[in-house]
Parts: C-alpha cells; structure tokens; sequence
C-alpha cells in the first residue's frame, strides 16, 4: 500500500491563504456578500411598490398632493440615477383635510403600523406634526396634513387597500 503524503507543506498552505483562519474570513465575507444581495434585492422590490403606490394615489381627491421622487416632475435636480439608484421607498402623503385628517388616517389604516421611526420590511406610516417634529419650530415643520409611508414587501394591492379605505374612512367624517 502507499501511504498519501499531502503535496503541500503546512508553511505553503498558510502562504496560499488556505489557513483555518483564512477560511473563516472568507466564510464571514460570503456571508456577507449574501446579505448584501438579499437587502439589494429587499430594496429594489419595496422601490418598486413605493413607485406603484406613488403613481396610483396621485390625483386622489382626499389628497393635496403625493410626494415621491419617482413622479414626473419631482426629481428636478436629477438625482435619481445619479446619486441614487431608484427613487426609494419613501412616500410622503399631503392630506386635504390638514392634521386632523392626516392624525385620523393614521389611526384608520389596518395593514400599516404606525410608528415613530421608518424603514424595515414591514410597511409603516408616521405623522410628523404629532410625532417627531411637535418640538420643531413652525417654520421648519412639514405640513400639519403630511403622512410619510415607509413601503415594506407587503403587495401593493393590499397597501393599496389598506390606504384608500382609511382616506374613504378620514373623508367620510
């Protein structure tokens, strides 16, 4: 029988990079290239919704406006595709019916969780005037009626649904 020798010394497998060590750095940096991919991924399908929702809330009548950078004639300065790569997931709704109308919608939608801070892969909604900018000067405050919608992975039809039912809900009172 022959006995297998290794055809490379231990000095050589650690000057090739083949160390213990070595393998763990490079397991860690797959592991991360692989997270990277998943919240590329992430992101790229909540912009897609945000842009959806943008779009088809547009011209809404309980609506003053939509604030979104995907919309024609809101991105005047032309970053998207320069300093971003899309135009986000981040909406901002301008309620007609100012804050009471913008409070009222955030206690009326379902699917959407109000929250103080925005992002993640759930959908969330927040009111400024009453949340985080109370303490702001008036002059540096966005609307009293302005919601910000962080879009999660949720469908769109089911944000959708949840949306124009609580505007149905804050314009029906």
């Amino acid at each position: 029988m022959h006995e297998l020798r290794p055809t490379a010394s231990k000095s050589d497998l650690y000057q090739n990079g083949l160390s213990p060590a070595r393998v763990g750095i490079d397991s860690a940096y797959q592991q991360e290239g692989q997270q990277r991919d998943r919240d590329l991924l992430r992101v790229r399908a909540q912009q897609e919704t945000a842009g959806e929702l943008a779009r088809r809330l547009d011209g809404h009548p309980a609506l003053a406006r939509v604030l979104y950078p995907g919309l024609p004639g809101q991105d005047p300065a032309g970053l998207i595709g320069t300093q971003s790569a899309g135009a986000g997931s981040l909406i901002a709704l301008d309620l007609a019916g100012g804050y009471d109308a913008a409070a009222k919608f955030t206690e009326a939608v379902k699917l959407i969780t109000h929250a103080v801070s925005l992002g993640g892969i759930d959908t969330l909604v927040q009111h400024p005037a009453s949340l985080t900018h109370r303490p702001v000067a008036s002059e540096a405050k966005p609307g009293a009626g302005v919601v910000r919608l962080s879009v999660g992975l949720e469908h769109v039809d089911d944000l959708m649904n949840d949306i124009t039912a609580a505007l149905d809900a804050v314009t029906s009172n």
